[in-house]
């Protein structure tokens, strides 16, 4: 499930998934043109699963992600 998002970033959108089942929470790069691709930038921390992805932010002028993670 989908709880943040922020744009455009190199033409792209970057959306942080809670998980889902197997799936685990992730950061996500997303082609909103086609053919539509998306690739998972990360899924984990040093090995370790992260608990909630909940929002996500592009620093201006950085190309920098910020993202929380709820304990």
């Amino acid at each position: 499930m989908t709880n943040g998002g922020t744009g455009p970033f190199f033409g792209n959108l970057i959306l942080v998934n809670s998980g889902r089942g197997p799936l685990p929470p992730s950061v996500a790069l997303v082609n909103p043109s086609p053919p539509h691709n998306t690739t998972v930038l990360l899924d984990n921390f040093f090995g370790r699963q992260f608990n909630s992805l909940n929002d996500v932010k592009i620093r201006p002028g950085t190309n920098t992600l910020f993202f929380t993670d709820v304990t």
